[in-house]
């Protein structure tokens, strides 16, 4: 962590005499610059963790009748990804264990902690879950193309289909598929195939919102998540993704034109459907889309 950085800091503490303490003992550190959202409870961190990121949150294990190792899980569930460390004033090895299973990055007993051992421990958590970041993406990540490839996909997919069934709102699921890649790999060479995927990818990075989840799936085919949608968008989405190819298509550099097939299935929180069952339907509506165009081209 870079000097001078503000470090962000949730501090879920019911006592205010230790929040304050602790503060004082962190702003005497002569490189350390934080900027601290102090809460009391249980469901006022949960609130703070849903509203915005944290680069760290330091949690009182003791909240009234709440456990703060609860609060982690409950974290994890949301996928929310803020590192947790856990301050007690009872400190053992048997809770230490599980605030570590738990999935806290660290455990410190108050009793023998001061602003310097505090100060470190941040720092460790943060360069720590950066750095497990960094690789998770680069596991989640599809080399060719820099979407999501299908682990991605099914891993955030399923975060944000757990809070639309909380929150009540349904999603799309939208399957693409390149057409005549094949065609463009014989004639053209396989340069031009992986450019062509490539291009898809962009052409699509450029249709969707930034919250919408975009992935390879493998070869030609693409799948995207559509936050907080449903069957009534589809037509202003192949609008734009029509607009999205027509422009790519008017670029004189390219030698052929690119096209895909689509298709679309919601994703209904009240349901029992599973996110495998909606990927195939959209699937196999995106074949009914790419069938019925060979079909129109054959009249």
């Amino acid at each position: 962590m870079e000097h001078n950085q503000v470090t962000r800091v949730l501090w879920v503490e019911d006592d205010a005499d230790d929040y304050v303490l602790m503060q004082s003992a962190l702003n005497s550190i002569p490189h350390a610059s934080y900027e601290f959202m102090w809460v009391s409870t249980y469901r006022d961190a949960l609130a703070k963790l849903e509203q915005q990121a944290y680069d760290v949150c330091l949690l009182d294990n003791h909240l009234g009748a709440d456990q703060g190792i609860d609060l982690i899980r409950e974290a994890a569930a949301h996928g929310w990804e803020t590192p947790f460390i856990v301050l007690t004033g009872q400190g053992t090895y048997e809770l230490d264990l599980a605030a570590m299973e738990g999935g806290a990055v660290d455990f410190l007993d108050k009793s023998r902690i001061s602003g310097a051992a505090l100060d470190r421990a941040i720092r460790y958590a943060v360069e720590r879950h950066k750095l497990q970041i960094a690789l998770l993406d680069l596991s989640l990540r599809d080399e060719l193309t820099h979407l999501y490839n299908r682990r991605g996909f099914m891993t955030l997919a399923e975060q944000h289909l757990r809070l639309a069934r909380r929150q009540g709102y349904t999603a799309l699921v939208m399957f693409a598929d390149l057409d005549r890649l094949k065609w463009i790999n014989d004639v053209y060479g396989h340069a031009a195939g992986s450019q062509a995927i490539i291009n898809a990818a962009n052409i699509l990075r450029t249709t969707f919102r930034s919250a919408d989840i975009l992935a390879r799936f493998g070869g030609d085919e693409f799948v995207v998540l559509v936050i907080d949608s449903n069957m009534s968008h589809v037509e202003a989405i192949n609008t734009r993704l029509a607009e999205s190819l027509a422009q790519f298509n008017m670029h004189p550099s390219y030698s052929f034109d690119l096209s895909m097939s689509f298709g679309y299935a919601l994703f209904d929180p009240i349901s029992d459907e599973r996110l495998e069952q909606a990927v195939h339907a959209a699937d196999h509506a995106m074949y009914e889309h790419k069938r019925a165009k060979k079909v129109m081209r054959t009249i």
